[in-house]
């Protein structure tokens, strides 16, 4: 392999070089990639970064490698800082500060950044390599697809039945995420994918069986997340054998010891997702500059992920053993507390860990009324949404019929009217040619919203456009109406008419927000002023009053703007707020004062269907008080501009356009348990 040089005039600025395009080396690029004091080196033994979160699609044949792969040299290209080397780093000498190429040209350094990444680990057997193989590559999985499909072909042509049987039994070891991720995909293939493609064989008699040493699956997630996975995976035909380790494999058999013995389980495919071990360049690293490191070889980084007693040499991602999840705080020893044991000593602590939805102090309504803070968050509503009207296409009792075709949005704030506006979409446009039973246009929303009108910060004409626009998208906006209890199948309102119970079997809660459990660790520990939520009243330099060392941003703060009114709960005020905090810092050292934090108010943007929404961006004058089209495209445009990743730009690009030219939506697969709820009249097939 050969890399091409750096051009030949010599450094100008700050040498930085980063070994590894993964996601520590690459976002590090992009970081200093704008900055002309640094000449900057990526070497990388491949030409492309890698999103490795989806290797197991390439490896399941979901995706091809293609769609999850860019070449480094296309997304550093603008970078005229940057030189993209396709080379493979084989030694440091950290005397000349010089890493040591493959192809002999060393590459000197004022700063190297180690971003190596790791493989997988076969602890000490890695004669068992060639019977399973593992998930750290492109080259990794496309193998793993050619075995997951010649083990059914094979299972197709073989006769013989113990050797068929042999085919059909599929072994993943390791129960973290990759091997949870493998054996679900698995299912859906056995299950779904290939189920009509065979005639001697059925491939749902395929046998999947996942093995974990330890006591459950994903180990580092909270038990009952754990359990979970455990019960979806079963669902899908997956045997999950926890407390179990594997102690042999061969060509066609994999050996297993629990507390119940030893057993040689016959199966030709066995899959490894387990244990990780740093690259061969990471372990060098870690020889030349004589640092600690873990059994899996990964170098032990301090709290700025530097190697202790090297500053000009940092070590991120896989390479390097770093912090966990904080749970506490000591300020009188200025540590943060982490789940892993930690503690990470600071000089300033910048507190941006966000909120939660409330619930008002009834959170037994959260079983009945998902919010939408997260991703685990977004696909339980998709779910709920979508089950909702398959459950009604089977119904054939009028009144459970009706109950499945309601659906009440909490809260009439900008999530609420958002989703509102999208779900009379989906009623009145994505689904209306699916169903024979139902008509999904005779779908009731109801948006219930307690202040006196909806998008209560925008200015009252915003909020009447909003109204309706979503009045024509079928929803009914009732304000100055509280929610004061949820069921499973019902909601009960006040308002100056009186009570009244909605049955409605799908509720979507958007009111109110409560401070993360961190955030409200750390106003305990330094006695500081919360509201109602728990977000931490801040001084106009963000920090908490009386510990200038310790910034608290964004949502889990109650960050200073107007007299009386306090930044509001959007993106823009943790972005600004973010900023604010690193400009301070930096200026602090310089031994300058930093003037107090201004937010700018970017203004607000609402979208509340296909070419609707309304904005409010009072810099831009008269066209910043848009509604419609207008406000569909500002809205449009400045999400795509704050997408952080170029793949996500051209995927949700990519996605939106389908969408806008078809009326429909890509992403309609029903995932998560239950996948149908009990029908009490099944309506039989139109």
């Amino acid at each position: 392999m050969v890399a091409s040089q750096p051009a030949a005039s010599a450094p100008s600025g700050h040498r930085v070089v980063i070994v590894g395009g993964g996601f520590g080396g690459l976002y590090a690029a992009r970081g200093l990639g704008r900055d002309a004091r640094v000449d900057l080196t990526v070497l990388d033994r491949r030409n492309f970064h890698l999103f490795q979160p989806l290797l197991y699609q390439v490896a399941t044949g979901a995706l091809a490698p293609g769609e999850i792969a860019q070449p480094l040299r296309s997304i550093l290209r603008r970078n005229r800082n940057t030189t993209v080397l396709l080379g493979e780093a084989v030694g440091l000498d950290p005397e000349r500060r010089e890493v040591i190429v493959a192809d002999g040209g060393p590459i000197a350094y004022d700063t190297l950044i180690v971003a190596t990444g790791a493989r997988h680990s076969y602890f000490g057997h890695e004669d068992w390599a060639p019977f399973a193989p593992g998930l750290k590559s492109i080259d990794d999985a496309t193998e793993i697809r050619r075995r997951i499909l010649i083990a059914f072909e094979a299972a197709e042509r073989e006769a013989e039945p113990q050797r068929r049987r042999s085919w059909m039994e599929f072994v993943i070891v390791g129960g973290g995420p990759t091997g949870v991720e493998l054996a679900g995909a698995l299912g859906e293939i056995a299950n779904d994918t290939l189920r009509n493609d065979f005639r001697s064989i059925d491939p749902r008699d395929a046998t999947i069986l996942l093995v974990e040493a330890m006591d459950r699956i994903l180990p580092t997630y909270p038990p009952d997340r754990s359990a979970s996975a455990r019960r979806q995976l079963e669902r899908l035909g997956v045997t999950v054998r926890t407390g179990t380790r594997v102690i042999g494999i061969e060509e066609s058999s994999v050996t297993v010891a629990s507390v119940a013995g030893e057993e040689t389980i016959p199966a030709r495919t066995v899959l490894w997702a387990a244990g990780v071990l740093a690259s061969s360049f990471g372990r060098k690293v870690a020889a030349a500059l004589g640092a600690e490191t873990d059994k899996a070889g990964r170098i032990l980084v301090d709290v700025n992920l530097n190697v202790p007693g090297h500053p000009e040499v940092f070590v991120v991602g896989d390479a390097a053993i770093q912090p966990g999840e904080a749970v506490g705080l000591d300020p009188e020893r200025r540590e943060v507390i982490v789940a892993d044991g930690g503690p990470i000593a600071y000089d300033t602590l910048i507190v941006a860990t966000g909120a939660r939805h409330s619930y008002f102090g009834h959170e037994d309504w959260a079983p009945f009324a998902p919010g939408l803070k997260s991703i685990d968050d977004a696909t339980e509503i998709r779910r709920r949404i979508l089950i909702a009207f398959e459950a009604a296409e089977r119904e054939a009792e009028p009144q459970r019929r009706r109950s499945w075709m309601e659906f009440v949005i909490v809260g009439g704030g900008p999530t609420g009217v958002e989703l509102a506006g999208a779900l009379g979409e989906i009623a009145n446009d994505t689904l209306r040619n699916d169903f024979r039973s139902i008509d999904p246009r005779d779908a009731t929303i109801l948006l219930v919203e307690a202040m006196d009108r909806i998008l209560p910060t925008y200015p009252p004409d915003r909020s009447a456009s909003a109204r309706r626009q979503l009045e024509r998208l079928g929803v009914t906006v009732r304000t100055g109406t509280r929610v004061i209890g949820i069921e499973e199948s019902s909601v009960t309102v006040a308002s100056v008419a009186g009570e009244e119970t909605i049955p409605a079997r799908t509720v979507l809660w958007a009111a109110g927000v409560l401070a993360s459990s961190f955030g409200r660790k750390v106003a305990a520990a330094l006695g500081a002023e919360t509201d109602k939520a728990g977000r931490i009243l801040v001084d106009v330099n963000l920090n908490v009053p009386g510990h200038p060392e310790v910034f608290v941003v964004g949502d889990a703060a109650i960050q200073p703007w107007k007299p009386g009114r306090p930044v509001p709960g959007v993106a823009q005020g943790g972005i600004q707020g973010g900023k604010y905090a690193a400009r301070t810092i930096r200026a602090r050292l310089d031994g300058k004062p930093a003037p107090p934090f201004r937010y700018s108010d970017r203004g607000d943007v609402a979208v509340i269907g296909r070419l609707s929404g309304v904005t409010n961006i009072a810099w831009l004058g008269p066209l910043g008080r848009q509604g419609g089209f207008l406000a569909w495209m500002l809205w449009l445009g400045i999400h795509i501009v704050y997408l952080i990743g170029f793949a996500n730009r051209i995927v949700v690009v990519t996605r939106w356009a389908w969408s806008f030219l078809t009326h429909g939506r890509g992403s309609r697969l029903i995932t998560g348990q239950p996948l149908l709820p009990d029908i009490e009249v099944p309506e039989p097939p139109a």
